[in-house]
């Protein structure tokens, strides 16, 4: 178990589950220990895919991630490159749950883009649930663009979205 209780910490775990170092933190449990404000923080989603290579699931986060019902707040993250699965969370094959997320702004403008989610981007086979995403919220893609996820193969469920935007720049 790995327990995170400020902005620093969880932007390291991001680049932890990310740079593919960590097999995405499979069988490993993450506790919230406090509420979290991201302001001023240069975010990275926790968990990315390799478009060339998306058999290669070791930078996709795996393991369960327990907010224990604090609050991440405050995340913005903007590119203009291809993006395959973007929010707090790019691409999930484990547990998110337990966790509210608020104003958070995550725009991805590249018409190649796709999964962009406050949330999640692409929950590929993974479990999202008792999640809130509330405040002010803008999410910003070309295809797939959701609230909780922006695309998902697994499963969603006990989840609730308020206050938020989505702007879907394409199909």
């Amino acid at each position: 178990t790995i327990e995170i209780g400020t902005a620093g910490g969880l932007a390291q775990f991001a680049l932890n589950v990310s740079d593919g170092s960590r097999n995405g933190y499979e069988d490993t449990t993450i506790k919230l220990t406090d509420d979290i404000d991201c302001s001023g923080i240069e975010w990275t989603p926790i968990g990315l895919a390799d478009p060339d290579n998306m058999t290669d699931t070791s930078r996709m986060f795996k393991g369960t991630f327990n907010g224990k019902g604090h609050i991440i707040s405050n995340i913005t993250y903007t590119s203009g490159d291809p993006v395959l699965g973007a929010g707090v969370f790019g691409m999930n094959l484990g547990t998110v749950k337990h966790l509210t997320v608020e104003n958070v702004n995550i725009s991805c403008t590249d018409t190649n883009s796709m999964a962009i989610g406050g949330v999640v981007g692409f929950n590929m086979d993974g479990d999202i649930h008792d999640v809130m995403l509330t405040g002010d919220n803008i999410i910003t893609g070309s295809a797939a663009v959701g609230g909780i996820a922006g695309g998902s193969t697994g499963k969603i469920h006990d989840c609730n979205v308020d206050g938020t935007k989505i702007n879907v720049t394409g199909d």
